[in-house]
């Protein structure tokens, strides 16, 4: 009894740092294990792979943050390290983006003056413009 009792709280602690935040249009910001977090979308395909740092979005884009892997191993170091975009309404995505350019792509789309929420990990504000993705 005491091993079946130790099994279930040792499965019940590791599913209670299982998150998932809703980006809207299909997309979901998730925890996919202990220390990895990833942009999935309704299918439950990957599209941005883990070591995001911060993000911001509001529905219609996702602005975010990547740090590239040190592990060549690690199904990350497949993508760039840097700014990405994602245009969800039609899945749009670009990635390795440096800083400058991504400022000039949120004062472009103006974005600047848009309501969005930041977020890093699972701790979300709401903010007036996406060039809070740089403080």
């Amino acid at each position: 009894m005491k091993s079946i009792t130790f099994f279930l709280l040792f499965f019940m602690a590791g599913c209670l740092g299982d998150y998932k935040n809703d980006m809207g249009n299909g997309y979901t910001f998730a925890r996919t294990n202990t220390d990895n977090h990833s942009i999935i979308n309704e299918g439950q395909s990957i599209i941005v792979t883990t070591n995001i740092t911060r993000y911001v979005f509001n529905g219609d884009w996702i602005i975010g943050y990547r740090k590239f892997s040190k592990n060549s191993d690690d199904p990350s170091s497949k993508q760039p390290e840097g700014y990405f975009v994602l245009k969800t309404s039609n899945g749009g995505l670009s990635l390795g983006i440096d800083e400058n350019d991504m400022k000039a792509f949120i004062l472009d789309k103006e974005l600047n003056s848009q309501k969005f929420q930041i977020c890093v990990m699972r701790n979300c504000n709401p903010v007036d413009s996406a060039l809070e993705i740089f403080q």
